[in-house]
């Protein structure tokens, strides 16, 4: 008995040790299970746990869902569409040799993920915990479109020329260049890229057949191995440079070999002061002067050089007048600059002259002073001539727009006005009115006024109806025949412009009541045609033109002293007697 009451209290103790082992055992695996959801729920990047024989996605983060587009309904999660679970160990397995996969969403979103991936063990299954991430290289890749389009937009030449010499791209500018002749083009020639990148000069033609010079300039595009996988190349069009550099190389070179002349050669100076009809004079830092000829004592109004020459402007003129030149000779001489300005004069007479002058600062080659030549020409004759001939043209201007006999604008100025009022009118969607006046004086000069000519009396009426026009908008010129006057009257309309053609009887009957004549209509009768009504898109300036002339043609149909009225959008018209307007 005491044996089996041992034996019970062994196989108790074993039991008890077994259930407390299994309940450590439990807490482990169930800590290790928590603690792996948790790192997993909280991880910044997408991480998604996939059952190693199933391919059945057991659990994953948020930013796994939005990333790889995996759903969560209920306790399941549930892959795009287009991937199946057996797919995506396809994938993982994939992703052990070339972690960068293709994880396609849709037809047009197959972005590039790189996964990484280590075995777990989740509720007793043995599963995957995959890393996933947007592969960096493939988002560049992305952008290729983007960047060939920029390149696009760039006016320079650029190609892109694998090693092997196959041409991979070039950008708008160079197929332009090149158009026709691409086997003549930069990127056609042989490129050497071993010694890395480079640049090169070529002459050649452009598009329109003038010539060019191309510099090239080469640069290699290393892969992440650090091989040459291609060679970019960018063109310039340098000709201007070059020829801009040669010009300016050929300036400083003779001006180097003037500089060495006049420093040699003092008597050269001498006689090159003396030949020159034009001022010239040479003053050092401190503006005194070193030498000048007699055309420049004379400028000044001194009688010899020998005043000039060891002396300043400050010393030999009023000092108003120095400190003008003093302004000039500081920016050469200070702050190294070379002028070149006209300059104005009044010499000794009172008379203007005028100056073409060019200061420019010079260094003596083996002494390095410093100072100032000053160049001069006498261009008075050129400016005179000039102002003579801007007189002539406003002269000839004023002479093109006016009737030198009426005193008056002429029919061609009446035009040009018509067409800039139409417009104006036109936007302004305003009234516009024309008038054509036609004065009939034929009877006046055979009944009474025989030592008037009837040239002589359109003088008078021109000067009379001049005076009947208040406004200074309007415009009073000749018209298109003889004893015709065109009216141009913005802003205005029936029935003002008729209560004007009303004056303009009225002024005529005053005209015939001077002149001595018994019958208003004897002497002097006038006939007014008005064209009245808004500008339209649709209607030309020289429709209203032709329907004032309408309007004269009924007036005259009428009879003596009458005023038709047409207006431009209908055919009504209105008539007024000799001192009735409607």
């Amino acid at each position: 008995m005491e044996w089996f009451s041992l034996l019970e209290r062994s196989f108790a103790l074993d039991a008890l040790l077994i259930l407390l082992f299994l309940v450590v055992l439990y807490y482990v695996h169930h800590t290790r299970r928590v603690e792996l959801v948790f790192s997993i729920k909280d991880a910044p990047t997408a991480i998604f746990l996939v059952e190693a024989h199933t391919g059945v996605v057991v659990d994953a983060n948020r930013k796994a869902m939005q990333q790889l587009s995996i759903r969560q309904v209920g306790l399941r999660f549930l892959l795009p569409a287009r991937i199946s679970s057996q797919q995506l160990l396809s994938i993982l397995d994939a992703a052990r040799i070339n972690p960068h996969q293709d994880w396609e969403i849709s037809d047009t979103n197959k972005p590039s993920i790189h996964f990484t991936q280590h075995s777990a063990h989740y509720r007793g299954r043995k599963t995957l915990v995959v890393h996933a991430t947007k592969s960096q290289y493939v988002e560049r890749d992305s952008n290729l479109p983007l960047i060939l389009e920029a390149l696009n937009c760039l006016s320079e030449h650029i190609f892109i020329k694998s090693v092997d010499g196959e041409m991979l791209f070039t950008n708008r500018a160079y197929d332009r260049f090149w158009l026709n002749r691409k086997n003549e083009g930069v990127a056609a020639e042989d490129i050497n890229i071993t010694n890395g990148a480079g640049s090169y000069p070529r002459w050649t033609t452009d598009p329109n057949g003038d010539s060019c010079l191309l510099e090239t300039h080469l640069i290699p595009i290393i892969s992440e191995d650090d091989s040459v996988k291609a060679v970019i190349g960018i063109s310039h069009d340098v000709s201007d440079w070059y020829y801009t550099q040669q010009s300016y190389s050929d300036e400083m070179d003779k001006r180097r070999v003037m500089e060495l002349d006049l420093a040699r050669s003092e008597t050269l100076l001498q006689s090159i002061l003396r030949a020159s009809p034009d001022p010239i004079a040479v003053f050092n830092q401190n503006r005194i002067h070193e030498a000048c000829n007699q055309a420049y004592a004379d400028s000044l109004g001194i009688a010899k050089t020998e005043d000039i020459i060891g002396h300043s402007l400050d010393e030999v003129l009023p000092s108003q007048i120095a400190k003008r030149f003093a302004a000039t000779d500081a920016k050469v001489l200070e702050e190294k600059q070379t002028l070149h300005f006209i300059d104005k004069v009044t010499n000794i007479d009172g008379e203007p002259t005028w100056y073409d002058v060019l200061k420019s600062p010079y260094t003596e080659p083996f002494t390095e002073n410093t100072g100032c030549l000053l160049i001069a020409r006498d261009i008075t004759e050129h400016f005179l001539v000039k102002q003579k001939l801007a007189k002539a043209n406003e002269e000839l201007q004023e002479l093109s727009h006016f009737d030198q006999r009426l005193k008056i604008p002429n029919t061609r100025y009446f035009y040009s006005q018509l067409q800039a009022v139409w417009q104006l009118q036109l936007r302004q969607k305003s009234p516009l009115t024309v008038m054509i006046c036609y004065v009939n004086i034929n009877h006046c000069e055979q009944a009474h006024d025989r030592e008037q000519t009837s040239p002589e009396l359109l003088v008078v009426i021109a000067k009379t109806l001049k005076e009947v026009i208040q406004r200074g908008a309007d415009l009073l010129a000749v018209g298109d025949f003889e004893g015709e006057f065109l009216l141009l009257l913005p802003e205005t309309q029936a029935p003002a412009c008729l209560l004007l053609a009303d004056k303009i009887h009225q002024t005529i009957a005053q005209l015939n009541i001077e002149h001595g004549t018994s019958s208003v209509s004897e002497c002097f009768s006038v006939n007014v045609g008005v064209a009245s009504g808004i500008p339209r898109k649709d209607l030309s300036a020289l429709s209203i033109v032709e329907a004032a002339r309408q309007a004269l043609d009924a007036a005259k149909l009428s009879g003596k002293n009458q005023t038709q009225l047409k207006t431009l959008h209908s055919s009504l018209q209105a008539s007024s007697g000799d001192q009735t307007s409607l």
